[in-house]
């Protein structure tokens, strides 16, 4: 595992989510209050842009189908059987960094 800087903290306003361009799979930057989250930007049904959807915290919502995520824990709330993964998180100096898997 990998930590990455991945975007300020001030340039994710509360509520509201960015999408963060990576070589590996591009990511999606939720905040709520003082919590972020950094969840894969790929919905698992049919591989839909999550960050062109809807944030209504705590839920991602698709915008190719609907299916909706809880950004706290990476949960489908639809079916225990989706999910789309959640990386571990750390505010370093005023920045968001992700822990990734090793290429």
């Amino acid at each position: 595992m990998a930590w990455e800087t991945i975007i300020a903290t001030d340039a994710v306003p509360d509520g509201e989510m960015v999408a963060v361009p990576r070589g590996d799979g591009d990511v999606v930057v939720c905040r709520m209050g003082d919590d972020f989250y950094v969840l894969e930007d790929r919905c698992p049904h049919a591989n839909g842009p999550l960050s062109m959807g809807n944030f209504s915290p705590p839920h991602l919502v698709c915008p190719w189908h609907a299916w909706e995520f809880d950004c706290r824990s990476g949960q489908c709330i639809h079916s225990d059987h989706a999910a789309i993964q959640r990386y571990p998180v750390e505010i370093r100096d005023g920045r968001i960094c992700a822990e990734f898997p090793d290429a």
